[in-house]
């Protein structure tokens, strides 16, 4: 009977058996059926982002009640709970302030004209990504359509339940947003990228490894024998079908280093343009956008408007922002 079952709801139930208030069918058909609606719980905590009941208590008050939610006892996992998932973060969306999100665009948009006569938009944000990656600060933005590809350079100092929150948020977006299967890409150290895993994994992602490579050696067997590897992570949030293993590398060319114009640093660690290009081509989703989390130098950003993707980029130091602005202005001058 224990199961998930907390120790005051086992002592309530006992309890109440030892004093014939129900009988033993009765105590298991009750048991049974809060641990079925705690997993309906915390799967709508899940798709719309909410850290707590608390949380999703109040961001959908109209929704949540026991009553509503008896419904989907036992079918917490199926297409009519995420229907009406759906549902619930269309109504949330109804409550924010267009205008707010309208400035916000306007303020923070570098626009890219194709040779198609469209428009891409490269969207630098600087400020901290526990902010800005929420569910308010996403519905504030009218042209967002949700994020098929997400790249997250995962910070030294970031742990498992900030990242899942993330992660959670993201999800739970792109649900309202209907963006259907999308996939983030996590770079980082070994450490890191452990935290990475665990944290994805934790919010039901299908997890795999891939791995780059610098193609700046004469012959195949050299890069056999001396080229480093590194490792990072593809998440799933559904069952893709991609697969890679440690024979299939993306090889890239190696970067020069972007230099910071006003602290002189150079970004060693710094991804290759190429690499996120070849992962756009085989991600993204048209009309969906790219989203780069903590992005360092702006690699990112570039592969996105170069492959014709809108994208959101986060970053937290001014410097940075700067950098990243300058590339991209740079790579608007190169097409003009």
């Amino acid at each position: 009977m224990r199961g998930e079952l907390q120790t005051k709801e086992i002592h309530d139930l006992l309890k109440a058996l030892t004093t014939k208030e129900i009988t033993l069918r009765e105590m298991e058909t009750e048991a049974r059926r809060i641990k079925e609606m705690r997993d309906v719980k915390r799967v709508f905590m899940g798709e719309t982002g909410c850290t707590t009941w608390e949380e999703a208590s109040e961001r959908f008050s109209d929704w949540v009640s026991e009553e509503t939610l008896q419904r989907f006892q036992g079918q917490a996992r199926t297409s009519t709970m995420k229907d009406f998932i759906v549902r619930a973060l269309e109504w949330e969306s109804t409550k924010t302030t267009p205008t707010q999100g309208a400035a916000l665009e306007l303020r923070n948009d570098i626009e890219f004209k194709q040779l198609s006569g469209e428009v891409v938009r490269a969207r630098v944000i600087n400020d901290d990504a526990m902010k800005c990656i929420s569910n308010t600060f996403l519905n504030k933005m009218s042209d967002y359509n949700g994020a098929s590809v997400v790249f997250m350079d995962i910070p030294k100092d970031m742990d498992a339940d900030r990242l899942s929150g993330i992660l959670r948020i993201i999800r739970a977006s792109n649900c309202r947003k209907s963006v259907g299967g999308f996939h983030v890409i996590l770079f980082g150290t070994q450490e890191s990228l452990a935290v990475g895993q665990s944290s994805a994994r934790q919010e039901l992602y299908t997890v795999e490894s891939a791995y780059y490579a610098y193609t700046d050696v004469q012959t195949q067997e050299q890069s056999k024998l001396s080229s480093v590897v590194y490792h990072f992570l593809v998440a799933h949030s559904t069952d893709h079908g991609w697969k890679v293993n440690s024979t299939n590398l993306f090889q890239v060319a190696k970067p020069k280093a972007t230099v910071e114009e006003t602290t002189g640093t150079h970004y060693s660690r710094e991804k290759p343009v190429l690499l996120y290009n070849n992962l756009i081509k085989l991600f993204a989703k048209p009309k969906t956008w790219v989203m780069d989390v903590f992005s360092g130098c702006g690699s990112a950003a570039c592969a996105s408007v170069g492959t014709g993707f809108n994208c959101m980029i986060i970053e937290k130091s001014k410097n940075k922002t700067r950098l990243i602005r300058r590339r991209l202005n740079q790579l608007q001058c190169s097409q003009s």
